[in-house]
């Protein structure tokens, strides 16, 4: 029988931050018996074919290979009945933990898993919806979301950025469709701090189509020290940056990882990164190994939704591209910038003395700075 998370299974408690830039690889306690069955982990995602699900496997290959696990990539058609039949079918080979990547039909597969006992996760988002968090608080088998859609954080980023450098007239160009949730939360996010900072500040919101001849007009009316385009796409952006003449603005970017960005930043543009890619799989790992095996955190605060941010990366010039594009998003040759030693650190039965806040401290305290030096 596997061990359940009680509700209140949370002590209160002063949590030590063991895991560092600077504990990485620092294993304290024996590792788990490697004699014993491998722990099996399913991940499920819509299609694995893509960039994106091309490294998830490659990086789960990597863990399966220096852990006592092995792992399944599954992926579902566009429909959210054959991601609850392949859970199902998941559950029923007897599987001991299960990732989504999507919260769609949350309700209906967390309760498959809940079922059958096995620890489900969401693996790149969060639980968004309300009655979907008051659901997963009655379930002891949920072990909350991890990764985020919630980009308000980037949006204070920006923000702390254009204050630090000392901008006080800022124009805000944000798309008002396509990615409107995404652009919407940065929006929310960088006014909340440009307001508390008397930053003064012009808001434009309109459709893509529209958006950087809006800017440029906007330019050519009014002298502003920055524009701020929150979740303006490379691909979508640099474009129109230079279409519009912008380029010999100073422009803070939304995230991506288009390659045309390393010309962009040299002509003054400065870029803001997210990943959730690596965080959110070495993190889920960890959590359903200590699910599994019956040592979670002391202080996992298992009566909430939980969520740890994915960490930002600020690039400014071409040599903060170099590291980005070699050691965080490096599609061809991955680097796993959260290598196994830095994930059996997160591990109880490896170390002893890992809690839940050193981990989210550790996943959001990491910069480019601290990459690129633990990858050397």
């Amino acid at each position: 029988m596997k061990r359940k998370l009680t509700k209140g299974f949370a002590a209160a408690m002063a949590a030590t931050l063991c895991i560092s830039t600077a504990s990485l690889g620092g294993i304290t306690a024996a590792a788990s018996d490697d004699s014993a069955d491998p722990l099996q982990l399913a991940f499920v995602l819509y299609d694995w074919s893509d960039d994106q699900g091309t490294y998830l496997e490659s990086y789960l290959n990597y863990l399966a290979d220096n852990l006592n696990i092995t792992v399944e990539c599954v992926s579902y058609t566009d429909s959210v009945e054959d991601m609850i039949n392949v859970i199902e079918s998941l559950c029923s080979k007897g599987v001991d933990g299960i990732a989504v990547a999507s919260d769609e039909g949350f309700q209906s597969w967390a309760q498959i898993c809940e079922d059958n006992e096995v620890y489900c996760s969401i693996m790149l988002g969060r639980l968004g919806d309300e009655d979907d968090r008051e659901f997963a608080a009655g379930l002891d088998y949920y072990l909350g979301s991890l990764g985020t859609y919630d980009y308000s954080f980037l949006g204070e980023a920006y923000a702390n950025y254009i204050i630090e450098s000392g901008y006080e007239s800022v124009l805000i160009a944000a798309p008002s469709q396509g990615l409107q949730d995404q652009s919407d939360q940065m929006v929310e996010g960088s006014v909340a701090v440009l307001d508390e900072a008397g930053i003064t500040y012009e808001l434009i919101q309109t459709a893509w189509s529209d958006l950087f001849s809006s800017v440029a007009a906007a330019v050519a009316a009014a002298d502003y020290d920055v524009i701020y385009c929150p979740l303006s796409v490379m691909s979508f952006g640099v474009p129109q940056i230079y279409t519009n003449n912008l380029i010999g603005q100073t422009v803070v970017m939304g995230h991506g990882t288009d390659e045309s960005m390393a010309d962009a930043i040299d002509s003054g543009i400065v870029a803001m990164f997210s990943d959730n890619l690596t965080t959110s799989v070495g993190v889920n790992v960890a959590l359903m190994i200590n699910a599994i095996e019956g040592t979670m955190y002391e202080d996992y605060p298992a009566d909430e939704c939980v969520n740890i941010q994915s960490p930002t990366f600020l690039i400014q010039n071409e040599e903060d591209f170099e590291i980005y594009t070699e050691y965080i998003r490096n599609f061809d040759d991955p680097v796993y910038y959260i290598s196994a030693d830095a994930v059996k650190d997160m591990i109880v039965s490896f170390n002893s003395e890992a809690t839940f806040e050193g981990v989210k401290s550790y996943i959001e305290g990491l910069s480019l700075e601290n990459v690129a030096e633990n990858a050397k």
